[in-house]
């Protein structure tokens, strides 16, 4: 299925003038209507994929033998006081961390939509950046859950005008799409962290 989705995607940088765009591209090329929508729905989406991506996390974990997360974000184990402290540290954090990361990983899209106006080259360029973005936030275990997070965030970074170059409103969009992505995900296990040691 993984398999499908990205050779799926390849496919669509493939095509020939003169042949029909494929109704994924003509998505990319039209811009969002109303931007807070767009927003709201990317984030939705995101949220949906991250429950099917913690199992894809999982199996992959077991096949591939690596642990889903780096020693230093390892807090299984550790006291609840420490853990819940550690969480609000990453979610004051949070706006940081989305600022640094899509500047780092979706941001070159603008300067290869200057260099290579469409999406062609785009779509190879948010492919090996999005395997990048997986790999950093676990190694091998994370690339096709984080992977194709990241890949959303390019397509919806593409869309509101990466592909044209344009860059403050699409990294706008895409920042606030990571930073309410982390703030809810941080939230919900702060709360169950703390509802578990309220009841020890």
């Amino acid at each position: 299925m993984l398999f499908a989705y990205f050779s799926a995607i390849i496919r669509c940088s493939f095509h020939f003038p003169g042949e029909p765009l494929p109704k994924f591209i003509i998505w990319l090329y039209n811009k969002p209507k109303s931007y807070l929508l767009h927003i709201s729905f990317i984030t939705a989406l995101v949220l949906v994929y991250v429950i099917v991506g913690s199992i894809v996390e999982q199996i992959t974990s077991t096949i591939v033998g690596t642990r889903l997360v780096p020693d230093w974000l390892e807090i299984e184990g550790k006291p609840l006081e420490y853990q819940i402290i550690f969480l609000i540290f990453l979610l004051l954090g949070a706006p940081l961390n989305s600022v640094i990361e899509e500047l780092i990983f979706r941001a070159p899209l603008s300067v290869v939509g200057k260099i290579w106006p469409g999406h062609r080259v785009g779509i190879w360029v948010a492919l090996v950046s999005s395997i990048i973005f997986g790999y950093i936030h676990g190694g091998l275990a994370t690339i096709p859950a984080q992977g194709v997070l990241g890949m959303i965030l390019c397509f919806s970074y593409m869309k509101c005008g990466g592909m044209e170059g344009k860059f403050w409103r699409p990294i706008g969009v895409t920042i606030a799409v990571h930073t309410l992505y982390n703030f809810v995900l941080l939230c919900v296990g702060l709360t169950s962290l703390s509802l578990e040691l309220a009841a020890s």
